[in-house]
């Protein structure tokens, strides 16, 4: 028999800061030293981050010059690329199953004794080695 919910899970009240943010009941609100931190955080971040997005755009413009393509283009192409990988890896593990099925299946054969006589392909009893 399943198991029916009548009831949603319950509720959780969450306590609202003044910076819109919503705090579980057992924590306390954000205090001005907590703001300040993260101000001071954002401020040394900041220049690393611009520092990050020079060397980025940067990088593009060399790529660019050397390939001729734009940031998307080369995504692009990068996409296609690893398409094409994945497709020759899936079609490369087929052929593996196949030629191991082969194998299993001629080998089976030659244990069992069966010659080729039923199988319609005109041999006149050959056997597998």
């Amino acid at each position: 028999m399943t198991n029916i919910m009548l009831h949603g899970p319950p509720l959780i009240r969450l306590n609202s800061s003044q910076d819109g943010t919503l705090k579980p009941p057992g924590q306390p609100l954000a205090s001005a030293s907590k703001k300040k931190s993260k101000s001071q955080k954002a401020a040394v971040l900041q220049p690393l981050s611009s520092a990050v997005r020079g060397l980025r755009d940067a990088s593009n413009v060399l790529l660019s010059w050397r390939d001729g393509m734009t940031e998307s283009e080369r995504e692009d192409r990068r996409r296609a690329e690893q398409r094409m990988q994945i497709l020759a890896a899936r079609m490369q593990n087929v052929s593996r199953q196949v030629l191991l099925f082969m194998g299993l299946l001629l080998t089976n054969m030659s244990r069992s004794g069966h010659d080729h006589e039923g199988m319609g392909d005109g041999r006149q009893g050959t056997r597998l080695p």
